[in-house]
C-alpha cells in the first residue's frame, strides 16, 4: 500500500477508525443499539487521535 509522504501511522489510524465507525453507524440504521454504541465509540476514538496538538 502506498502512503503519500507526510502521513504518519497515527493519522492513518484515526482515519481508519472514523471510516469504520461511520460504516458501523450505517449498518445500525435499522435501530441496533449495539452497533450505534460501537460506531459512535470508534468515531470518537478516531476524532481524539486526529485532533491537532492533542495527546492521548
Amino acid at each position: 500500500m502506498y502512503l503519500r509522504p507526510g502521513i504518519d501511522g497515527r493519522k492513518l489510524l484515526g482515519l481508519i477508525l472514523l471510516a469504520t465507525g461511520a460504516g458501523i453507524l450505517y449498518l445500525a440504521l435499522p435501530g441496533w443499539v449495539w452497533f450505534l454504541a460501537l460506531g459512535g465509540g470508534l468515531i470518537a476514538a478516531g476524532w481524539v487521535i486526529l485532533r491537532p496538538g492533542k495527546k492521548l
